[in-house]
């Protein structure tokens, strides 16, 4: 494209060169909107879920772990 512009040819030729550059970028764009409809939704799901999964876990399990371990101590 740049040495299209800088040799200055005839102007078919750098609409041709646009027209290619557009058509490419056009697909690049398509193929990442694409990407992100399906894949990002369940990647999100996945790191929201999840999180809030180990949350849970750990402030449910945690106080019983926690007793569990305490119940093994010792009697003074």
């Amino acid at each position: 494209m740049g040495w299209l512009l800088l040799s200055s040819s005839s102007q078919g030729d750098l609409g041709n060169a646009l027209r290619r550059s557009a058509g490419v970028y056009r697909d690049r764009a398509a193929r990442a909107a694409a990407w992100a409809a399906v894949y990002l939704p369940i990647l999100l799901t996945i790191f929201v879920g999840g999180t809030a999964t180990l949350v849970c876990g750990l402030l449910a399990f945690g106080p019983l772990i926690r007793l569990f371990y305490h119940l093994t101590w010792p009697v003074h």
